[in-house]
């Protein structure tokens, strides 16, 4: 949760990253372009579906520069395009968002 700052400090980027959404098969391609603690800005660049907001996805970002991959959780809060707003989630959110939609369908 956000204490106080409602927005964080964004950082621009240009790094790749591939996203799986949760219930879907298949992987998206996308440019991060922009980074903060809470979560990121991204825009598809491959792939066969947009995602809409309050899908789950998992993002994952080689960073070939440190010799390491990173990848997290995270829920679409916006779109327009083929940009998306992400928030990160940590897993018990991202577990809780997971039940929450099932129970919804």
């Amino acid at each position: 949760m956000i204490s106080g700052n409602l927005s964080s400090e964004r950082h621009q980027t240009s790094e790749r990253a591939y996203l799986e959404i949760y219930g879907r098969t298949g992987t998206l391609i996308a440019e991060l372009k922009n980074l903060s603690s809470t979560g990121a800005f991204l825009e598809i660049i491959q792939g066969d579906y947009i995602p809409r907001k309050g899908d789950l996805i998992r993002v994952t970002v080689p960073l070939e520069s440190l010799g390491r991959t990173h990848s997290v959780n995270a829920e679409i809060i916006w779109g327009k395009s083929l940009g998306v707003g992400i928030c990160f989630l940590n897993r018990q959110e991202t577990m809780t968002k997971m039940l929450t939609q099932n129970r919804a369908q």
